[in-house]
């Protein structure tokens, strides 16, 4: 199984089974996103923005994440956020994985 479906279809199906509201779970694909201006940081977090409810508990679930231009320091600023569980996926970690661990 590739790890794009276990995050996008598995764990977003457990997430909606454990009471989790599906407008609460946010998905984005990089590169694949039909949009590819969506890779900019501005316009990730302008989408991202609109996407949010206004209160609870979100899950942001990023695919490839490593297509996102400055990624490590976009993950860096959604960890300040209390009310948001990021979780992500790489394809090619190699340099990727030293960026995020300077930033973390």
């Amino acid at each position: 199984m590739r790890k794009s479906y276990l995050l996008r279809k598995l764990f977003r199906d457990h997430l909606i089974k454990s009471g989790v509201a599906s407008d609460h779970i946010c998905v984005y694909e990089f590169p694949r996103s039909s949009d590819r201006s969506m890779c900019s940081p501005n316009v990730f977090f302008a989408d991202l923005k609109k996407r949010l409810p206004g209160t609870g508990r979100c899950y942001l679930l990023l695919d490839n994440v490593e297509y996102l231009s400055d990624a490590a320091q976009v993950l860096n600023s959604l960890n300040h956020e209390d009310r948001l569980d990021v979780y992500v996926t790489v394809s090619h970690a190699s340099g990727f994985a030293t960026d995020v661990s300077k930033v973390f």
